[in-house]
């Protein structure tokens, strides 16, 4: 049992990974959503962060040096994942956010790189060997942590970007970064701090996923791998949604547990069908699954309110106009 809530919250640690993003890009529910989505596809600045897993890394190596070496305690680690990425994720903003499209791509996976490169020469950090922390065998503690870490961000984004004042000027930046200038709104500043935003998270859950899972490397920590599984697992989702990379987290997740628990001796075969999903749903599915639910929903109450508004002519009164607008004989 609790193997299983240790892997279902590891799924969910990966949804949280998808919660991400250079900016905050979000619709409010009025507009048909329901929900939000900070994530890699970047649908208010148009970015696209490949190097997101850098502030996972942080995080993760943040709990292993303090703990293996420091002796801190693992409670007061994890707080400290988070502020690190966070300020890592302020002095990278400041800098990459000012680039475009696949420019900031290719700036944040830079970045990325370089930090796992880092990890790889220094000796605080085990350099190619890695760490080892030492274990500690309740799965359902970390399941715990995970699941306070997701929840809180949940909350704490729906909070931010739906009834605070901070939404409204992601709002107004998505419609009109101009106009948004012009009423006194710095658009770079919005910026860096959703950046910031995005970072924190991930750090916490690299610092709880380096103690549960007691051994890190520089592959593991910073690898491309996360970036990646979060890309996929928010486009099979659905971009522009907050519910919409947890679906995508779940969906790919059982499906790669279940692969692996029974198909592990056709490892290419796992790659052909994951790619082969991400192809068609990007043709025939681009908003995702929850995506095209919400579309779908809107499209019909639409349908459903132009019918109720349009005005209907009762017959009697038909039938009165018409015997008034009849010519008189005789």
């Amino acid at each position: 049992m609790y193997s299983y809530r240790s892997s279902w919250c590891w799924s969910a640690c990966h949804w949280c990974l998808t919660v991400r993003s250079s900016c905050a890009s979000l619709r409010k529910p009025s507009c048909g959503s329901g929900c939000y989505y900070l994530g890699s596809s970047g649908r208010i600045y148009r970015y696209l962060n490949f190097g997101h897993a850098m502030f996972f890394g942080v995080g993760a190596y943040t709990t292993a040096i303090l703990m293996k070496l420091g002796g801190w305690a693992f409670i007061l680690t994890v707080p400290l994942g988070g502020l690190f990425a966070g300020i890592l994720a302020f002095f990278v903003g400041l800098p990459t956010l000012r680039l475009k499209g696949s420019y900031f791509a290719i700036g944040t996976w830079a970045l990325a790189l370089a930090l796992q490169q880092l990890a790889l020469i220094l000796d605080i950090t085990g350099g190619p060997d890695g760490m080892r922390l030492p274990p500690y065998l309740n799965p359902s503690y970390f399941y715990y942590w995970m699941l306070g870490v997701v929840g809180g961000t949940f909350a704490l984004y729906w909070i931010l970007l739906e009834w605070a004042p901070f939404g409204l000027k992601v709002r107004a930046i998505r419609e009109d970064q101009d106009g948004a200038m012009a009423l006194g709104i710095n658009p770079t500043r919005v910026k860096v701090q959703s950046f910031v935003l995005s970072a924190v998270p991930v750090g916490l859950l690299g610092s709880i996923y380096a103690y549960w899972i007691t051994f890190i490397d520089p592959l593991s920590a910073f690898g491309d791998i996360l970036t990646d599984q979060a890309v996929v697992m928010a486009v099979v989702g659905g971009l522009g949604t907050l519910i919409g990379p947890a679906i995508g987290a779940v969906i790919v997740f059982t499906f790669k547990t279940l692969f692996w628990a029974y198909l592990s001796d056709y490892q290419v075969l796992y790659l052909i069908i994951l790619g082969v999903a991400i192809a068609l749903t990007v043709l025939f599915l681009p908003n995702g699954l929850w995506g095209t639910f919400i579309n779908y929903r809107d499209s019909s109450r639409g349908m459903r309110t132009q019918s109720v508004s349009r005005p209907r002519i009762d017959a009697s009164e038909h039938s009165d106009e018409q015997e008034k607008g009849a010519p008189e004989h005789g």
